[in-house]
């Protein structure tokens, strides 16, 4: 009886906590739409007073053995870092159409487990 009591009260809050996530996701998702309202007027207005506003070209890659190209975006420079990305970091980006948001992830890595990072000889790998 007790299990059972703890068992619903886990699943309470499991779905409690699921409806504040997609109550949160739900805000968030609100506020891009309203960036992108925003936007919208800079875009129709080309950027003009928009600080740090950078125009860029996309380049195109040949799929190997296809007619196919894709578009291919590379950023580089000091206005990166001074914007919170770092050489070799992270960053999560969302997609929507006609809307990219590139933000810095400051999320730790890892720990690398003990297994993983397990060096085997190669004279071994091919004895064994």
């Amino acid at each position: 009886m007790l299990k059972n009591a703890q068992q619903e009260a886990i699943q309470n809050i499991s779905v409690s906590k699921k409806a504040a996530n997609e109550a949160q996701f739900q805000t968030m998702l609100e506020a891009v739409q309203q960036l992108r309202s925003v936007l919208s007027v800079f875009i129709q207005h080309d950027f003009i007073g928009v600080p740090y506003s950078r125009r860029f070209s996309t380049s195109r890659v040949y799929l190997p053995g296809r007619d196919t190209q894709i578009p291919y975006i590379r950023f580089r420079g000091k206005w990166l870092m001074e914007r919170g990305f770092s050489a070799n970091g992270h960053f999560r980006m969302i997609a929507l159409k006609d809307l990219l948001i590139i933000c810095p992830d400051k999320t730790p890595e890892p720990e690398a487990s003990e297994a993983a990072c397990k060096i085997i000889p190669i004279a071994n790998k091919l004895a064994g």
